[in-house]
């Protein structure tokens, strides 16, 4: 009984605190600020059927050896396609999402402070758009880590063909999912209150799925600083 109760007591702290996501249910779900307008929707979107799916990969010993200097971004870039060259190149539909310098850190384990930092790669990373529209989720994802050369690459992106159009729900009421906590792409929680800085229609890919479906994409910050994209489908 008193485990009950501690547990009882345990949820009620967390909601007092901000709000949590268990299962599929929203504690404090009203805590959502909406700092955007929710965008006009389209009366129909495309969706897209898996045809064949690309896996590759390749990790070097020196990937996490500490080199005496690192290249410039605008280099690692170039040492990136001229390696895609000889796999076919960067498909037409990636774009550049990240690229930055990775650091071996020392810090001081009282104050937290950086002591030293030495270079060990700059991350390099394309994710996908579908006429323009995003895709998230780790299913369309090519990865590098590059210093004089490629020491890290990861590939996963689906081959797409046009399927058909689907009806689809307004913005709003994609935000009433999202209050639901019906989300496609569910984390394992959430520190309420969350902030949603922006909405688009795109798409979510898990590496799974047969078909590419519309979802609303609502970019968010919770209450500890993290920075979520969380997907709702959007097809009536």
């Amino acid at each position: 009984m008193k485990s009950k109760y501690l547990f009882l007591s345990l949820v009620c702290l967390f909601a007092l605190i901000g709000g949590i996501v268990i299962g599929s249910q929203f504690y404090q779900a009203q805590h959502i600020i909406l700092k955007v307008k929710t965008p006009e929707a389209p009366d129909t979107a495309p969706y897209f059927r898996v045809v064949n799916r690309e896996k590759d990969f390749y990790v070097s010993n020196e990937l996490m050896k500490v080199k005496p200097s690192l290249p410039s971004n605008e280099t690692a870039l170039k040492i990136v396609k001229k390696f895609m060259l000889k796999k076919g190149g960067i498909p037409e539909d990636a774009e550049l999402a990240k690229v930055e310098r990775v650091m071996l850190k020392a810090l001081n384990v009282k104050t937290g402070e950086i002591i030293r930092q030495k270079p060990l790669f700059v991350s390099v990373k394309y994710k996908r758009e579908l006429n323009g529209a995003p895709v998230i989720g780790p299913g369309d994802e090519i990865e590098f880590a590059v210093a004089n050369d490629i020491l890290y690459y990861s590939k996963k992106w689906s081959i797409l063909e046009y399927a058909g159009n689907v009806n689809i729900i307004s913005a709003k009421e994609g935000l009433k999912l999202l209050e639901r906590g019906s989300i496609v792409n569910k984390p394992m929680s959430i520190a309420f209150p969350l902030t949603v800085s922006d909405i688009k229609l795109g798409y979510y890919s898990d590496g799974k799925r047969n078909y590419y479906y519309p979802v609303w994409i609502f970019y968010c910050k919770d209450n500890l600083g993290n920075d979520l994209k969380l997907a709702v489908k959007a097809i009536k």
